[in-house]
């Protein structure tokens, strides 16, 4: 990839220095001067490599989900009172 640019510097008296980027020809105050700057880069400067990531969960480190005695007597109170009706929690196992 090639890349022509003009870097303007200039400098006043009891200033500080300025710069700037063009991509023309600038025209020029009494206090600053041009350099043309030519930059040859290789594309692959800017290549980025591609991410890859494989996740496998092992079957047998699934665990069956446990919902103790006294979650479900939790639930069926705040539903009774809430909703006012009776609820009724039962496990039931997969075949």
């Amino acid at each position: 990839m090639k890349i022509n640019r003009y870097l303007i510097v200039g400098k006043r008296r009891n200033s500080k220095p300025t710069a700037r980027l063009t991509v023309t020809t600038p025209a020029l105050e009494s206090h600053e001067i041009a350099v043309k700057i030519s930059l040859d880069i290789p594309e692959e400067l800017f290549t980025k490599p591609q991410l890859e990531a494989t996740i496998k969960v092992p079957e047998d480190s699934v665990n069956s989900p446990v919902i103790e005695a006294g979650v479900i007597d939790n639930i069926k109170e705040i539903v009774s009172k809430q909703l006012g009706i009776d609820l009724s929690i039962g496990v039931v196992e997969d075949a």
